[in-house]
């Protein structure tokens, strides 16, 4: 979608590589894996152009946006439509594929918490520290980890499992913003190599806040 939109999504891709060794490390360790992915039902389609307005995007992506919905051909030939679930286009890449029994939550707005299971489902798992990756650093990611501190959880921010086009070739980018106001308000930040040490170490980490330095 993004790239349909003329938005640079090579820092997007480059997060791959390390948030595969996070989660490899995660696994190992026993420690609960979640997805997160924005769509729509499919049933949604003819009011999706009505929602997309409500979201009050930034300018930079409305040429993107405005595409959410749109009928497109996937890179395998079947018929798609952008942002709505169950497509091509809201499927995880092959790289960081969920494993059987991995919860994958989908939702339809920027927080991860936002009219869905999730707050309930990581009670069940007795979850109270994330660790988070994903794009974009300050929309999607951002809002979750807000939600999730005003929640009570102990949020992490993984800096090189995290991207963000908005302002990427600015002296400070949106990417920076974040991850400062993580660092001084709502929790820690981390690097893959950091936690992946700490996954190895205390594969049973519950309760207190992280060392993550």
């Amino acid at each position: 979608m993004f790239d349909r939109g003329g938005v640079d999504i090579s820092g997007v891709h480059a997060i791959i590589r390390p948030t595969s060794r996070v989660l490899a490390a995660a696994r190992h360790a026993g420690w609960p894996v979640v997805y997160l992915r924005m769509g729509f039902p499919a049933e949604m389609l003819p009011f999706v152009k009505d929602i997309v307005r409500e979201l009050q995007v930034p300018p930079y992506a409305k040429r993107a946006l405005s595409s959410i919905g749109d009928a497109v051909t996937a890179p395998d030939g079947a018929a798609s439509h952008v942002m709505i679930d169950h497509t091509w286009n809201t499927a995880i890449v092959d790289e960081l594929a969920p494993r059987p029994g991995e919860l994958v939550i989908t939702k339809p707005r920027h927080s991860g918490f936002f009219e869905t299971t999730l707050d309930e489902q990581l009670h069940a798992l007795d979850v109270d520290v994330l660790a988070f990756t994903g794009g974009t650093t300050s929309i999607c990611v951002e809002s979750t980890l807000r939600d999730a501190s005003f929640r009570g959880y102990r949020c992490v921010l993984v800096e090189d499992c995290v991207a963000e086009p908005i302002g990427a070739d600015c002296a400070r980018s949106n990417h920076d913003a974040t991850v400062d106001l993580v660092e001084h308000v709502y929790g820690w930040v981390t690097s893959s190599t950091h936690l992946i040490d700490l996954a190895l170490s205390h594969p049973t980490l519950t309760g207190g806040a992280p060392s993550l330095g």
